[in-house]
């Protein structure tokens, strides 16, 4: 029987690859999602403890909260800019798994063909054998029947 060899298995490791680097890259995105998020969140908690602490100086006050408004919105442009690079990351890798899923599929198959083939294989030598055998008992048979 011949053993199986596939011609898939360098797409399947070039795909596999492509799909660790492409997890290695979400969970970079994910990191720093997240990170982007805690910053937003310790702006808003300064930009509410500052337009809400009492301020002698009016100026000031209004000053220090234009200053920690525009805090908010960056830290939530950098939010919003880093979720849409984890999103494209997790495209990115849900594509890449896709690919491998599908080069292993294709291989389960000529896996799958290969068995089928090889236990054809297998029953036409048992058949062959059997027919061989039934032969030389037929054979035999006929030179010990008595000659008439």
């Amino acid at each position: 029987m011949k053993r199986y060899t596939s011609a898939l298995a360098p797409v399947l490791r070039a795909r596999q690859a492509r799909e660790g680097t492409a997890r290695s890259a979400l969970q970079r995105a994910n990191h720093a999602s997240a990170a982007a998020e805690r910053v937003a969140a310790q702006a808003f908690a300064h930009y509410k403890e500052v337009t809400s602490a009492p301020n002698p100086s009016f100026l000031v006050a209004q000053e220090q909260g234009e200053l920690s408004a525009l805090a908010v919105k960056e830290s939530r442009d950098a939010l919003f800019a880093k979720q849409g690079e984890a999103q494209k990351a997790l495209e990115d890798y849900v594509d890449a798994a896709k690919a491998v899923s599908a080069v292993e599929r294709l291989e389960e198959r000529r896996r799958e063909e290969h068995a089928l083939a090889a236990q054809r294989e297998e029953a036409a030598l048992v058949d062959e054998v059997v027919a061989a055998r039934y032969a030389r008992m037929r054979r035999s048979e006929r030179k010990r029947e008595p000659s008439e």
